[in-house]
């Protein structure tokens, strides 16, 4: 997806810290569905997990995922494939995400404890289709 074909309103509204459910492909084929914090960089999402979640052997297994991010009516579905982000610190990742959500102090304490759990993974979602109600 080219960065400038997503519109100004979309970009400001995923810029929101709003709470994204993700979407999988359970192994029995059924869709898998969680809430996660993501960051959109104006191409592509990124999302952060445990190596131990559902989610991310689902994503091994079958790389198409949904995400959704709404705020009531208002909407953005973004329909693409996950991949591990092998050139990213995870744990970057997650400090960053931490602070972007709960805020600088909040947000660093977290993340020490998510750091402190180990396992973490960084996973880009590379959009193929981005439909919007804004």
């Amino acid at each position: 997806m080219k960065e400038q074909s997503i519109q100004l309103s979309t970009r400001k509204f995923l810029s929101k810290k709003l709470i994204a459910k993700l979407a999988t492909v359970a192994s029995d084929g059924w869709p898998h569905v969680t809430p996660v914090w993501f960051f959109f960089d104006g191409s592509n999402f990124l999302v952060n997990t445990s190596k131990e979640r559902i989610k991310f052997k689902n994503i091994l297994r079958d790389p198409r995922v949904q995400l959704l991010i709404e705020d009531g009516y208002r909407y953005v579905l973004v329909k693409g494939y996950a991949t591990v982000a092998e050139n990213r610190d995870p744990y970057e990742d997650i400090k960053m995400l931490s602070v972007r959500y709960l805020g600088k102090k909040k947000g660093l304490k977290q993340y020490r404890d998510f750091y402190s759990k180990g396992n973490r993974v960084s996973i880009i979602i590379k959009p193929v289709k981005i439909i919007s109600s804004l």
